[in-house]
């Protein structure tokens, strides 16, 4: 009896960890949600809930079914603008939450409150021809490489040319002081692709070295009021490149810059030291005219320093087209009626891939500290040997998961991995063999 719990609570673990349980076993799921009026509501998934939660400036209330948990968020699947969506709601941003009534609506239209101000309608905004009028947001935060990816960029682009169409507006948040040239160059590709049918805007919080570039790849640039971009300094270890090297990724940079309407001159004095820029701004026309030198009206920078911009002379050259400290705000400079997320698709996935780098940084380093000292204080070899297997292919699957975070942490390639096991299942092999022929 104890031996079939066991196997029918290991099932019902696998069956949790790969999400492929009907909905009566998931229906056992419970939560325990802390609320900012100082309530707790505890129930499960698939209870029909009455949420209301902080979005912006003021509160929405929305009913429907609870069809997920994590660890920061609540999924509700409920009618928005009569369609049936699943929001995503931050554990943090809920006022309050409840078990649905019998006098809720089965489809409740969402409502903001906002300060002093009447009840306003969350329907997404629509142009004449019935565009929304929203955005899609993808924050983007971390070390280029390891927490800020092309792969997120990617999929928010298929999702949004599979479900909405050509035209959309899409806010990358940037904050980030830089990372490995190779993911910028894949980073600035995936942006490019999206840029076909659709705006893609940068909206920077700090942009330093890869994370600037991968600002640049935009063609439209915004600055939060404290923040700062520049500085795409290329280095060899610690060092930055010299020589011919490093004029090469300063051409390569520059026609990034070009590509997307910025001048070479910011590019080249963003990458090296040795080059200035200066700039003349005509007074009526608001006309202005870059210069590789340090002799005109403006100075960005001079040939002893590396360029790097704040929102305000960002601004003052035409480099930034705007300063917003909220969403708010950016979607008066997007002129958009107010900052509506079309679905947080951005928003999810970002915060899947953080929660997996993260797990990533933290078992790695211990996986490959314990290769060394595994199973040696039992004095059996074979299992010695079974132990290091079995670390080997937890390993082999992060470099799957996470091949950057695998290799920053300074993890033999994925090939060289697999071909540690082989030998060693081999010597298993024999050793069992020799075993059983005594």
């Amino acid at each position: 009896m104890k031996r079939l719990q066991g196997l029918v609570l290991s099932c019902a673990l696998l069956g949790a960890a790969i999400g492929v349980w009907p909905s009566n076993v998931l229906a056992a799921q419970s939560t325990e949600v802390r609320c900012k009026d100082g309530s707790r509501w505890r129930g499960e998934l698939n209870d029909r809930v009455k949420v209301v939660f902080k979005e912006g400036s003021g509160e929405i209330t929305l009913t429907g079914t609870l069809t997920r948990v994590a660890d920061l968020y609540l999924v509700v699947t409920g009618d928005i603008a009569g369609r049936t969506v699943d929001k995503a709601i931050f554990k943090a941003d809920i006022v309050s939450i409840e078990d649905a009534k019998e006098s809720d609506t089965a489809a409740t239209e969402p409502t903001r409150v906002a300060e002093a101000k009447a009840p306003e309608s969350k329907e997404i905004p629509r142009d004449a021809n019935g565009k929304p009028l929203g955005v899609f947001y993808l924050p983007m935060d971390g070390m280029v490489g390891v927490e800020f990816r092309h792969d997120e960029i990617k999929k928010l682009g298929e999702h949004i040319n599979k479900n909405y169409g050509p035209g959309q507006i899409v806010v990358l948040e940037i904050h980030s002081n830089g990372g490995l040239v190779i993911e910028a160059l894949e980073i600035s590709a995936a942006i490019e692709e999206i840029q076909k049918n659709h705006r893609v805007v940068a909206w920077i919080k700090k942009a330093i070295s890869a994370g600037c570039s991968t600002a640049m790849s935009c063609e439209e640039i915004y600055f939060q009021s404290e923040g700062s971009a520049g500085s795409v300094t290329t280095l060899a270890g610690s060092a930055s490149l010299q020589g011919e090297e490093a004029e090469k990724h300063v051409d390569d940079f520059v026609k990034l810059a070009k590509r997307h309407g910025y001048s070479e001159h910011i590019a080249r004095a963003m990458k090296l030291n040795k080059y200035a820029v200066s700039y003349e701004k005509d007074p009526e026309t608001g006309k202005v005219t870059f210069y590789g030198d340090d002799t005109h009206e403006h100075l960005l920078s001079d040939h002893n320093s590396n360029l790097s911009f704040n929102a305000s002379n960002a601004l003052h050259c035409g480099f930034s087209k705007g300063t917003a400290d909220t969403k708010d705000e950016l979607a008066k400079l997007l002129d958009l009626p107010r900052w509506v997320e079309i679905d947080d698709f951005g928003r999810k996935i970002a915060e899947d891939w953080m929660r997996t780098a993260k797990k990533a940084q933290e078992e790695i380093p211990l996986l490959a500290a314990r290769l060394d000292y595994k199973g040696t204080g039992s004095g059996d070899t074979i299992e010695v040997i079974g132990a290091r297997i079995q670390i080997l292919e937890d390993l082999i699957r992060w470099w799957d998961r996470a091949p950057n975070v695998c290799m920053m942490s300074g993890l033999p390639p994925k090939d060289d991995l697999k071909e540690i096991v082989k030998r060693l299942r081999l010597q298993l092999a024999e050793m069992r063999r020799a075993e059983r022929g005594r």
